[in-house]
């Protein structure tokens, strides 16, 4: 891992084309600017803006326990909002460091495409499941599409974990029959 961490600091800065308008950009530490809003960010304000985000993951995702007893209650609707959110959120945490355009082509690459799927239909079945009240058993299924978004989330990030612990998670898609 100190030898992966080591070849990301180690990069000459790259010339990027600018997918928006063709411009020509520097980027150290190999992080893209292209198509970012805010191109000018320093590394420090990128990962800044980074745990930010991921920080406030965790305190909805915390906040969301708060909740649990409206949805005991029968009111899924403020728990699964804010748990939801949390997620987005994180996920969003990530555009800091490598800009929306690149994130979103991680995020459906060869080797993700099929978990961020899972994830973003997880996350837009409970909010509708949570949303219709007549939908029988929903109790049972929004804690069932809960559980599936909590290891979706968490297979979602350990897919950006360097090597070696992704080769691992190759390993056990891969045996599981997933390319």
């Amino acid at each position: 891992m100190t030898e992966s961490l080591s070849l990301l600091f180690n990069k000459q800065p790259r010339q990027l084309v600018d997918s928006l308008g063709g411009r020509t950009r520097t980027s150290s530490l190999g992080l893209e600017t292209e198509a970012s809003p805010c191109p000018s960010l320093s590394l420090a304000v990128r990962l800044s803006g980074c745990a930010t985000c991921l920080c406030l993951s965790f305190l909805l995702s915390f906040g969301a326990l708060s909740r649990v007893m409206a949805l005991l209650r029968g009111d899924p609707r403020p728990f699964v909002v804010t748990y939801t959110c949390s997620s987005l959120i994180g996920m969003a945490g990530s555009c800091f460091l490598t800009g929306p355009a690149r994130q979103c082509r991680h995020m459906f690459d060869r080797r993700r495409w099929h978990i961020t799927s899972v994830l973003l239909l997880c996350m837009l079945a409970t909010i509708v499941v949570a949303a219709v009240p007549v939908i029988p058993a929903r109790g049972l299924l929004l804690l069932t599409l809960l559980l599936a978004q909590l290891a979706a989330y968490i297979l979602y990030l350990i897919s950006y974990v360097p090597v070696p612990v992704a080769e691992v998670f190759t390993h056990i898609m891969r045996s599981r029959g997933v390319q």
